[in-house]
């Protein structure tokens, strides 16, 4: 309706435990209404925050930006190389202030490259053309959503009990995308031995997003229904090579329990230009850490005797 608008680019972002929303990245940002440009304004405090005066007999804006990925690491993370996407909804939204993260609804899309295929926690409409559109759903399941695409893709299926939990991997090259059998029925005794650990699951469905690569910029980022893990190109071709990257998967699965079921009340915000605080961070990524290594361990993804090892390091 007309009047003023103040439109928001999150700041706070869920898993990073601070305000980390790249607000240097995004450029050109350019309002219409009724096909008008509307001028928008930079709050004088806070640069997260666009004002927009809406003129009268306007019923609907369109907002247009560029959010500038980084070609190297040098200065931000890569999430896009002509092989693959790491899509992540935070980095390319604004959204009207006032509101819970729980009450704007999104609908949302993607167009890939043609032959790509990509892995993420929404529920999809249609997938034709490489445009991908998925279900409406409010904005703390769209960031709680990413989404991983690429030239080289596969996707298997990890629950013992169903169809609920897989794998979905991506590379740099196809000789890099296909795990053994004998790596398959790890992760399958990951989500056995989750279930026996913890009792029941907090996640109606699960999504692993995997990618293979040297040339995309690390992570690992936890989320309710999914999880973002880089490894390295060799992962499966060279399997066990370092201990760290073997026990990503379980301890981004075990934050399902920890950290997004379950969390510090100061974690979970109103929306993600609220200040987020860390009073309990030692529970949500220690605690985390520990039954992750269990699980690692329990599951035959590592040597039971060099996650001891590990312990004793520490």
């Amino acid at each position: 309706k007309a009047g003023p608008l103040v439109l928001l680019y999150p700041k706070f972002l869920p898993g990073n435990h601070a305000d980390t929303g790249p607000i240097q990245l995004v450029s050109g940002v350019t309002v219409t209404g009724n096909g008008q440009r509307i001028e928008w304004l930079r709050d004088t405090i806070d640069p997260y925050a666009f004002h927009v005066d809406v003129p009268a007999g306007v019923s609907e804006i369109v907002v247009e930006f560029e959010w500038l990925t980084q070609p190297d690491n040098s200065q931000w993370r890569v999430v896009m190389t002509p092989q693959m996407v790491n899509l992540q909804w935070e980095k390319a939204l604004l959204y009207p202030a006032g509101y819970h993260s729980s009450g704007i609804t999104f609908e949302t899309s993607i167009k890939l490259p043609e032959g790509w295929n990509y892995g993420v926690s929404l529920d999809t409409e249609s997938f034709e053309g490489g445009v991908a559109r998925f279900k409406p759903v409010d904005l703390y399941n769209l960031i709680d959503s990413p989404l991983f695409g690429g030239a080289h893709f596969l996707r298997h299926e990890i629950d013992p009990k169903g169809t609920k939990v897989h794998l979905n991997i991506m590379a740099d090259e196809a000789k890099h995308l296909k795990p053994t059998a004998q790596q398959l029925q790890w992760f399958e005794d990951l989500i056995t031995q989750g279930d026996r650990l913890f009792g029941a699951r907090p996640f109606d469905r699960y999504e692993f997003l995997v990618a293979a690569t040297s040339q995309m910029g690390g992570i690992g980022l936890e989320h309710h229904r999914s999880s973002e893990n880089t490894v390295p190109t060799d992962f499966f071709t060279n399997w066990g090579k370092a201990l760290g990257s073997v026990g990503l998967l379980p301890h981004e699965y075990v934050h399902a329990w920890n950290g997004k079921r379950n969390r510090p009340a100061d974690e979970l915000t109103a929306n993600y230009n609220v200040p987020s605080q860390n009073t309990l961070l030692w529970v949500y990524e220690g605690q985390t850490e520990y039954w992750g290594d269990v699980l690692t361990a329990r599951s035959g993804l590592a040597p039971k005797e060099d996650i001891i090892t590990s312990f004793a390091e520490v």
